[in-house]
């Protein structure tokens, strides 16, 4: 009986690896994905540029959502 008990728990562990593996391989799928959106900066001027235009893409999104619909500056914006 105590066999058939390893068994199971052998089972149970070869299981548990196999979900880890999967586990792993879509973390790194992820992190590479993600590498690749992430822009390449080679100077710093060229970091400040990028930076300006995360900044100025957020603000277009906060003051976009806080435009009425109909408003004709939302318009102008696009």
């Amino acid at each position: 009986m105590a066999g058939q008990i390893y068994r199971k728990s052998e089972e149970d562990i070869l299981k548990a690896n196999v979900q880890t593996q999967k586990a792993a391989e879509a973390q790194k799928e992820t992190q590479s994905r993600l590498s690749e959106l992430r822009p390449v900066v080679r100077n710093t001027d060229e970091q400040l540029r990028i930076k300006t235009q995360m900044i100025v893409l957020e603000t277009y999104k906060a003051l976009e959502r806080g435009i009425p619909r109909d408003s004709a500056l939302k318009t102008l914006l696009g």
